[in-house]
């Protein structure tokens, strides 16, 4: 590959990663804090014992599954166009 083809001119507007909303990237950012607070609550409480950590583990995935599940559904339906 030579630099050339890093040029403007090949430079691919079309991208779908191109035309993402603001919003998407909000969602993304606010995502990653979440799941990252997350973390750090699952190990602040297995340094304290491991009842506690397997407690706060549960808890976060029953909070989580469905957080999730229902993300991937209208982000599914997002993308079909369909009004929720």
């Amino acid at each position: 590959m030579s630099m050339s083809d890093f040029s403007e001119s090949s430079y691919n507007e079309s991208a779908p990663w191109y035309k993402l909303p603001t919003i998407a990237y909000m969602i993304i950012a606010g995502d990653a804090l979440h799941n990252c607070v997350d973390g750090l609550a699952i190990g602040a409480a297995f340094a304290s014992s491991w009842k506690e950590g397997l407690t706060i583990s549960i808890a976060v995935l029953c909070h989580e599954l469905p957080h999730e599940i229902g993300q991937s559904v209208s982000s599914d339906c997002a993308s079909l166009h369909l009004v929720i």
